[in-house]
């Protein structure tokens, strides 16, 4: 629903999400998408709006768009359930986390969760499943999960898990962009 996309402006001023998007092509230089690619890149930055960030920091802006967006709606949040791609390093969890603090959330109510358990839970919770193995893929914008997950009487075990985090929607945009080139 929110894009990942944060525009720091030269003035000091940050959009993130649809208003961001929506000037990218304008102001490039400073527009940073796919950040979580990066996520756990030690002394990783982009430099944007003449200044440099870390991924934890771009990440942050996007969390707090959207915890903003969350409160502006009525909602009353008091911990964040983070999904994140089943196979991301506990560097990357911990930039994530770190994007979670600096987006305002206090540490001992931020939980990460895989994203494709977090799709087994749903599918589980909303088909009233009580034995059953499933396989599910989460072709992201960015990355791409495939985990097995048994559901077992409401308990669900992580059998298997893959992916890749230079694997998503935009690779085969890209890819799509070239064949139609070279064609």
């Amino acid at each position: 629903l929110t894009p990942s996309i944060v525009l720091y402006k030269e003035n000091g001023e940050i959009l993130v999400g649809e208003q961001a998007k929506s000037q990218m092509k304008v102001n490039a230089d400073n527009t940073v998408q796919e950040i979580k690619r990066e996520m756990g890149k030690e002394g990783f930055t982009v430099t944007a709006g003449g200044e440099e960030y870390t991924p934890s920091e771009v990440s942050g802006e996007i969390l707090e768009q959207l915890l903003d967006d969350a409160r502006d709606k009525g909602y009353d949040i008091e911990q964040v359930v983070i999904t994140v791609p089943a196979y991301f390093t506990s560097d990357q969890k911990r930039d994530t986390k770190e994007a979670a603090k600096i987006a305002g959330v206090d540490e001992d109510d931020i939980e990460l969760l895989r994203e494709p358990t977090a799709a087994a839970l749903h599918h589980g919770d909303k088909h009233d499943i009580d034995d059953e193995t499933v396989l599910v893929y989460d072709f992201g914008g960015g990355t791409l999960d495939i985990s097995i997950v048994d559901i077992d009487d409401n308990t669900y075990t992580m059998l298997a898990t893959s992916g890749d985090t230079k694997l998503g929607g935009v690779d085969f945009t890209a890819a799509l962009v070239d064949m139609l080139a070279d064609d």
